[in-house]
């Protein structure tokens, strides 16, 4: 990874704030072959590939030397990690009969770059952020960063009430009250009913009462005759 520089340089990637392109490689030398090393431009305004000579508006852009075998491993951690997400298929790899020319390749690994800077989740994933040479303990700066500015974001209100949830013992928590669908319902006839049995009770109480002159008391005939009418000796 080269050293990150500021650019004038306009990103096309608003929502990702990254373009990444593969425009140019070059052959390194072995002893029985030759191999190529493609070089990913990056350009992008995201907190991960600066430093603190940077500003935070600042966007910023660099250079990392890639080969064949770390863009076919990149392909595979991305397509296990996000298999819901497409990517552009790699040119297939032989040992001694190539399929295809290095700058065939190259326009793979650009096509696979272009498309994985166009995807939020996948451009900032921490594979493809160590794919471009940043640290993890980078990654968790910067997300912890995100994280405290969120926090510092939020309204005081909401902040109060947070803490005031958070100290507040369990025990003063209000309780909850459980209500049944018919527990009026229930009510209301058990009051009915408790009246209905005293009434009962009450007038059962004064017919049942003797006195010497008949088997009904006074008091007893007065109320029958005042609910029923006029009753025949």
């Amino acid at each position: 990874m080269s050293q990150a520089i500021t650019t004038s340089r306009e990103l096309r990637n608003k929502e990702t704030r990254i373009d990444l392109s593969v425009p140019d490689f070059h052959e390194v030398s072995g002893l029985l072959s030759s191999d190529e090393v493609f070089h990913v431009i990056v350009i992008s305004s995201l907190s991960y590939f600066k430093t603190i000579k940077h500003k935070r508006t600042d966007t910023v852009q660099f250079m990392v030397e890639k080969r064949y075998g770390e863009f076919e491993a990149l392909h595979k951690a991305l397509s296990d990690k996000f298999p819901a997400t497409v990517l552009p298929e790699l040119p297939r790899k032989v040992l001694m009969l190539k399929d295809s020319t290095p700058q065939e390749r190259r326009g793979s690994f650009d096509h696979l770059m272009k498309a994985v800077a166009c995807n939020p989740k996948v451009a900032t994933s921490s594979l493809m952020l160590a794919f471009l040479g940043v640290r993890a303990e980078k990654i968790k700066q910067v997300e912890q960063m995100a994280l405290d500015e969120a926090e510092a974001a939020k309204p005081d209100i909401l902040k109060k009430d947070e803490a005031d949830g958070a100290e507040k013992p369990k025990s003063q928590l209000p309780k909850k009250q459980s209500v049944g669908l018919f527990d009026d319902l229930i009510s209301e006839d058990l009051d009915l009913f408790q009246d209905k049995n005293n009434k009962e009770e009450e007038l059962m109480k004064g017919i049942i009462e003797e006195d010497d002159g008949g088997l009904f008391s006074v008091s007893t005939t007065s109320k029958l005759h005042s609910s029923k009418g006029r009753i025949d000796p």
